[in-house]
């Protein structure tokens, strides 16, 4: 076992190599817009925005895959009948934590200070909503469900990211098109039936409606009305973003254009 000392310097290399991130995907972006010769600031921020993303989402993908494959125990604390269960915090599961608080606060104060990110008020709100229920999670060791929502919202951004990058950077509409494909059916998987369907959907009707009894499997014998909100308010931001991307899909079939989700909702909000 490691000393609280190691541990400390542990969880501080962890956040020091994810905040360093964000600069190795600004240094990938301005290859990228250098590359594209992207003279357009239109297309040069948008090759930088999604070089940023991909490669931030990419690091927490290969730290979850790492945390996942290297410890049998996480698997088995995220089956649905123990999910919502309390126990200590594990090291190894402190480390993904510490990077993705890094991430979500980072990507947190770049909205706030940056008005031209994309959709920002949704952005702004899921950074908010994402870090309180990350937070709650940590704080009363409910770590089980904290992680099966960071490990969920990852993977389907990278492909996003990537097929905007295909597109901008690479003039590749095959290869964007294929990534898309493949967010689309990680997002209906891993967001809509994951999260929405087996961890929020349980948790708001036990919550407002008592609607589990105490011999399912998802049964949540406590429940917080400021974690019910968040994850309804979770629910209602997925469900924004689903329409977004079925209306992107609809133009990708009519039109045979492949439009990018985030600045699609930022034009029709005005932002």
């Amino acid at each position: 076992m490691f000393s609280p000392e190691t541990r400390a310097l542990r969880v501080l290399g962890v956040a020091l190599v994810t905040i360093s991130a964000y600069w190795t995907g600004d240094y990938i972006s301005n290859f990228l817009r250098k590359f594209r010769g992207a003279s357009d600031e239109r297309l040069a921020r948008r090759i930088h925005y999604a070089a940023v993303d991909f490669w931030m989402h990419l690091v927490l993908v290969a730290n979850g895959y790492w945390l996942v494959s290297q410890n049998s125990y996480v698997l088995e604390a995220l089956a649905p009948s123990r999910i919502w269960t309390r126990s200590l915090l594990p090291p190894e599961v402190a480390y993904y934590y510490t990077a993705q608080l890094c991430v979500y606060c980072g990507g947190l104060v770049l909205a706030l200070l940056d008005r031209a990110t994309p959709d920002r008020a949704r952005m702004l709100a899921h950074h908010v909503v994402t870090l309180f229920l990350v937070g709650y999670s940590l704080a009363h060791g409910m770590w089980p469900v904290g992680l099966a929502l960071m490990l969920a919202c990852d993977p389907s951004d990278v492909l996003l990211h990537a097929g905007k990058l295909a597109k901008d950077a690479f003039e590749n509409e095959v290869v964007a098109t294929l990534f898309f494909v493949g967010f689309i059916a990680l997002w209906a998987y891993q967001r809509l039936y994951g999260i929405v369907a087996l961890i929020i959907a349980p948790y708001v009707a036990s919550h407002f409606w008592g609607a589990a009894a105490a011999t399912e499997p998802w049964y949540v014998a406590e429940t917080s009305l400021g974690v019910a909100l968040a994850l309804a308010a979770l629910a209602a931001l997925f469900a924004a973003w689903t329409y977004e991307i079925g209306r992107s899909v609809w133009r990708k079939l009519r039109y045979g254009e492949l439009e990018d989700v985030r600045e699609a909702a930022a034009k029709a909000h005005g932002e």
